[in-house]
């Protein structure tokens, strides 16, 4: 079962945070349509970090640490990982001394966002903010409980 967990204005998506020279693995479903077109709504910045070129595909990156957004990724099934609400969109929440990780919830293709935890909990949730324009699109097929 999937726990809810509303925060207020904060909205995250879901990207996978690597440290320098980290590399940046695909999703398995990285190559779809809606991926590359996703990609393609991406904005130039996040959280006021620029964004920096990937050569991955389904994939990018802002800043240094960066926050890392990957589309195609498994979709998250029955967790007891909470979920929060973003910009009109579902989330699951994990975190790691290093990272937050943020999962769309419901959205096909799934996307993954992760941030480095030196930027402030309460920040990252404005990452999702960004970035909820580019993933709306995607389509919904459940929401959280």
């Amino acid at each position: 079962m999937v726990r809810r967990l509303t925060i207020g204005a904060g909205v995250l998506l879901a990207l996978t945070v690597t440290g320098c020279g980290n590399a940046v693995e695909p999703g398995p479903d990285a190559g779809t349509g809606a991926c590359r077109a996703l990609v393609g709504r991406l904005p130039d910045q996040v959280l006021d970090r620029h964004r920096s070129d990937l050569d991955v595909t389904g994939a990018a990156a802002w800043g240094d640490p960066a926050i890392v957004l990957r589309c195609g990724v498994p979709p998250t099934g029955p967790t007891t990982d909470p979920c929060l609400e973003a910009g009109g969109l579902d989330w699951t929440f994990s975190e790691t001394d290093d990272t937050f990780r943020f999962v769309s919830f419901g959205r096909t293709p799934a996307v993954e966002v992760t941030l480095p935890t030196s930027i402030d909990r309460t920040t990252a949730t404005g990452a999702l903010i960004d970035l909820a324009p580019a993933v709306k699109p995607l389509p919904q097929t459940a929401r959280c409980t």
